[in-house]
């Protein structure tokens, strides 16, 4: 990564303004890069902007993850200042949100940690790859970077209970080995939209799973079509998109995991996660490396990486380990991506 140039470059990061986004942003724009900050409180942005070195060096504009009517605003506002997009980095997350707290569901539709780990990210990429395939057209075009931050958590995705048990499809959708991965998918969404299942701790995580498989899933998916070319917005340029996990790092995202387990248990949980993070967990310098790696090491364009799964490897020479198996059987469904 040391020798990594990204003079000349733009990159978007979301979820800029704490732990591995600020992180990611902060070495993105030590490589040359200007660094767009897609972030919800302008104010942290713009303050997080000026120490990235100011106007020269990085622009925060608004984004709001938890509400997708903001997406479009802010692509409007990327396309009236800059040309092209070469760097997309999907950081921004949450783990669980506040029981009884604000907009559990977003506004009557889907539930806020689907709508903030993958919705959003989801319409942002397909609203930035006109930017994105603008690239093609630079004297000597760079391949283009996506990368989404997801999760080994998608492990928690309840699949038998959630996608199986479900009513029965109208339509047979059962591949050749007898899998209903299309009727799966359809039960998941169904199930997320259900403001009921969201009663107890154990639900509020196998809905984070579910929206951090469904961000995996996505980056395969997209993945596949830009390898077959079925996506002309981005006018024939070569972009490498690839899905990582942080690991278990130091950041405030370990205090929202215990949101829905009340005031004692989830300080008890908290300081149980924080202890651990100690022990196996990472600082936010190693936890940010699978994303950087991802959105400038020379090796991935060198080498082609794309459509893999990278995660921290502490005790090997880069820190990272590539095209690892993801911890869940529908992560590599096509049929399953598709759906979702």
């Amino acid at each position: 990564l040391e020798d990594a140039d990204l003079s000349g470059r733009v990159a978007v990061v979301t979820g800029p303004t704490s732990g591995l986004g600020e992180e990611t942003a902060t070495q993105l724009a030590s490589r040359g890069a200007h660094v767009v900050l897609a972030c919800r409180d302008m104010a942290k942005g713009e303050q997080l902007a000026e120490r990235l070195g100011g106007v020269q060096c990085a622009t925060a504009l608004h984004l709001d993850l938890g509400d997708v009517r903001t997406v479009a605003p802010f692509v409007a506002a990327f396309d009236k200042r800059f040309h092209v997009l070469d760097v997309l980095v999907n950081n921004g997350g949450v783990s669980t949100v506040y029981r009884g707290g604000p907009s559990l569901v977003w506004p009557g539709t889907l539930e806020a940690t689907f709508t903030i780990n993958h919705l959003s990210h989801f319409l942002l990429t397909l609203a930035l790859l006109p930017a994105i395939g603008r690239g093609a057209d630079l004297p000597r075009p760079c391949a283009a970077r996506i990368v989404h931050v997801s999760s080994r958590a998608i492990r928690r995705a309840p699949v038998d209970e959630a996608w199986v048990g479900g009513p029965e499809d109208e339509v047979d959708t059962r591949g050749r080995d007898g899998v209903d991965r299309a009727g799966r998918a359809r039960r998941a969404m169904n199930w997320l939209a259900t403001p009921a299942n969201l009663h107890t701790s154990r639900q509020l995580m196998q809905r984070y799973g579910i929206s951090k498989l469904a961000q995996f899933a996505f980056a395969m998916e997209l993945d596949r079509r830009l390898r077959a070319g079925a996506l002309p917005a981005v006018r024939g340029r070569r972009v490498l998109t690839n899905a990582v996990h942080p690991g278990i790092v130091r950041t405030g995202i370990l205090r929202e995991t215990s949101n829905a387990m009340g005031p004692v248990l989830g300080r008890l949980v908290t300081l149980l996660a924080w202890v651990r993070s100690f022990f196996v967990g990472l600082d936010v310098a190693r936890g940010s490396l699978p994303q950087l790696w991802c959105a400038c090491a020379e090796e991935v364009d060198a080498n082609d990486v794309r459509g893999c799964y990278i995660v921290p490897a502490p005790h090997t020479d880069e820190g990272i380990a590539v095209n690892r198996k993801p911890e869940h059987p529908a992560a590599l469904d096509p049929s399953f991506a598709r759906r979702v």
